[in-house]
């Protein structure tokens, strides 16, 4: 008996270094998403910056509102959603998928996430021209990032933009078009346990969406677009800053020999 209590003492000890090793690397990647979206194109004024603690509140807390959230798994109680700055109406939604319930295990990212989030789109959870941003608790694989391009074909088939955006988007001239709504990207939580665009390694990338912006790039380096050099659209700092095919991403490189220059990449 005595040997059995020991070991049930151990086994939940093991459990909780296990959960708080999850919650701590929720609790990052929330609070780093918070500061990189809030610095390009999303409006995080109203999104409080949580501790662990809280995170470890909310974490098994589910979606009471919304119940088909709760079938993306638990943590749902860490998403959050932010306006864009230039359109309060558009909307990304960060969604944290598939992490693990008490002491079992996180299964593994299977095609169900694609049927899983167009019942959200179909069901009015989120509006049609929302994007998401998901995170898994593993890495991207090539089997995940194919799941990934079969929901971002899915959610494109047919898709026009709404036309309340529309109207904006021509009234304001906000040089966005329909390539740059209802998009999907994912990652691992362990991409946002630090803020890479921080990295001393890692320059300032800039998306230049608007059709005078790049028509001003490529007069510039006197190239049409598809002479400038690629970035490519699963680049994990391209996808932090939200860039989608056919923008241009301007990144300006610090030299001690030369100073600040900068070269332009499309993503493709």
């Amino acid at each position: 008996m005595i040997i059995l209590n020991n070991y049930l003492k151990f086994e939940n000890y093991i459990f909780n270094i296990i959960k708080m090793k999850i919650i701590n690397r929720v609790a990052k990647s929330r609070n780093i998403l918070i500061e990189i979206l809030g610095k390009y194109d999303w409006d995080t004024t109203n999104i409080p910056v949580l501790s662990e603690k809280e995170i470890d509140t909310i974490y098994n807390v589910p979606e009471s509102k919304n119940s088909l959230l709760n079938t993306l798994g638990v943590a749902v109680g860490c998403n959050f959603t932010i306006p864009h700055k230039q359109l309060p109406e558009y909307k990304l939604h960060v969604l944290y998928y598939n992490f693990p319930d008490g002491d079992k295990k996180s299964t593994k990212v299977t095609k169900a996430l694609v049927d899983k989030i167009l019942k959200l789109y179909e069901e009015n959870i989120f509006n049609t021209d929302d994007s998401l941003l998901i995170l898994l608790n593993e890495e991207v694989s090539d089997t995940i990032q194919k799941i990934s391009d079969t929901l971002n074909i899915k959610l494109k088939s047919g898709y026009e933009i709404s036309e309340s955006i529309q109207t904006i988007i021509n009234e304001k001239s906000i040089g966005l078009n329909k390539n740059h709504f209802r998009n999907v990207f994912i990652f691992g939580v362990s991409m946002f346990q630090v803020n890479l665009l921080k990295h001393e390694l890692v320059p300032e990338h800039i998306p230049i969406r608007d059709e005078a912006g790049k028509s001003k790039i490529l007069a510039r380096c006197n190239a049409t677009i598809d002479q400038l050099p690629i970035i490519s659209k699963y680049d994990n700092i391209g996808k932090m800053i939200g860039l989608v095919p056919g923008d241009i991403c301007k990144i300006t490189r610090i030299s001690e020999k030369c100073g600040d220059y900068e070269y332009f990449r499309v993503c493709k």
